[in-house]
């Protein structure tokens, strides 16, 4: 994170070198093959980018067996998986989202001198943590600042895995990643399955919700208010210049706001509403007690506190871009990539 146009060419290692920062994910089966003098490489890949293999695993054996089409027309008659190739969605549900963690996490190497010759060893379908090492929260304060809130919730862009696992519709239920996206049937934005960018991505197993949905929400049914995502999956990580949704799944909570600095997604719709509006609503509607807040807090816009000024008086706000961004998002019912608007609050 402390990126320069010059570096000491004698350093052993820094990540903005493609070879061992972006290798993993954006090439399949990538081997950064580091040289004895630790700053060159010989680097292999299979191919540059995300091919079908960085998914669905070695694939050699796989496209040797159907090359004879009586065994393609026989599987395709039977209907039946082919067991020469990993098929994530033929998966439990923790090795199917584990495939796409091993590149959407904040993870290191288990033996980094085996990985700076060949890369790592994971194949689709194996036990990612056998692998690597999934970190799920900072020891180091530098470090924890950078791509962690206080609390240990992720807040960098490209890492959803380390929310997912956090959450307990995963550790308790059956949600994995392609309970909601789809890598083949989808829009490029998000790559959100078809229907999956409303309701249905929660009352799929939340169906009690469905029935009673404005009685839950205190909000219109047809309205951002009543919109799972938008309560439940805030936009509190950032990168690429915007703000993204957590992944992992959460409750309003005006308390960890001010704890964290984190901006809670009530906050985030009503920006000119204070913190102290906040607790009392969620308080009313939800029985949540309220924390106990700073003058500051009863007074002036939650908004502006975290983009401007400071949680509870004190705190200084963590991550104003998020609110930044946020002014001019434009609310909607959909979860479709946001339009930049002037809103009435930045007015």
């Amino acid at each position: 994170r402390r990126s320069a146009f010059l570096k000491d060419p004698n350093v052993r290692r820094w990540i903005q070198v493609w070879n061992v920062g972006c290798i993993d994910c954006h090439s399949t089966a990538g081997q950064p093959r580091q040289k004895e003098d630790a700053v060159s490489f010989d680097t292999r890949v299979a191919e540059l980018g995300i091919a079908c293999e960085a998914c669905h695993g070695p694939a050699a054996e796989h496209v040797r067996l159907n090359s004879d089409p009586c065994r393609r027309y026989t599987l395709h008659l039977q209907k039946q998986g082919d067991g020469s190739i990993v098929n994530p969605a033929r998966l439990s549900t923790k090795r199917a989202s584990e495939v796409c963690g091993r590149c959407h996490s904040i993870h290191s190497p288990r033996d980094e001198q085996d990985w700076l010759q060949n890369g790592e060893r994971f194949h689709p379908g194996e036990d990612l943590e056998a692998k690597v090492r999934v970190i799920r929260h900072m020891k180091s304060s530098e470090l924890r600042r950078g791509s962690f809130w206080s609390d240990d919730m992720v807040r960098v862009s490209g890492r959803e895995y380390n929310g997912l696992v956090k959450t307990p519709c995963f550790q308790k239920g059956n949600l994995s990643c392609l309970s909601c996206h789809s890598m083949h049937q989808s829009s490029p934005t998000n790559q959100l399955a078809k229907g999956m960018d409303s309701n249905t991505a929660c009352v799929q197993c939340h169906q009690s919700f469905a029935q009673n949905l404005q009685q839950h929400t205190h909000h219109p049914a047809g309205s951002s208010g009543s919109l799972c995502y938008n309560c439940h999956m805030p936009y509190t990580s950032y990168g690429l210049l915007k703000a993204l949704r957590s992944h992992q799944i959460s409750n309003p909570s005006v308390k960890t706001s001010v704890q964290t600095g984190r901006p809670n997604a009530c906050n985030l719709c009503h920006l000119d509403k204070t913190l102290a509006w906040t607790a009392q609503t969620l308080s009313a509607w939800y029985q949540i007690p309220q924390a106990n807040l700073a003058s500051d807090a009863h007074t002036v816009a939650a908004s502006i506190l975290c983009a401007f000024g400071t949680w509870a008086g004190s705190q200084r706000g963590r991550f104003p871009r998020i609110h930044g961004w946020r002014l001019f998002w434009q609310r909607c019912s959909r979860t479709r990539t946001p339009r930049c608007v002037t809103s009435r609050a930045a007015r």
